[in-house]
């Protein structure tokens, strides 16, 4: 509760800190997401691209391969 409590804090650092290094780590993520722009978006669409193209090419041979694993062994 107490963690919680902390972390929801967040007119206390913008109205008793002056330094913006020393604000609590809720209100520093919360004006770094305002801080988001157009090509950051761009940017992290494009690392995104990359897994996912690769589970496009090798959708069938990863499945094929999970399927191996989960059938059961015939002895």
């Amino acid at each position: 509760m107490i963690f919680a409590d902390c972390w929801s804090m967040v007119e206390e650092p913008l109205i008793l800190l002056q330094d913006m290094t020393k604000f609590s780590l809720s209100v520093f993520l919360d004006s770094e997401v305002q801080d988001v722009t157009q090509s950051t978006f761009i940017v992290s669409l494009g690392i995104l691209l990359v897994p996912m193209s690769f589970y496009w090419i090798t959708q069938k041979q990863l499945q094929a391969g999970v399927g191996v694993l989960l059938e059961p062994d015939d002895i």
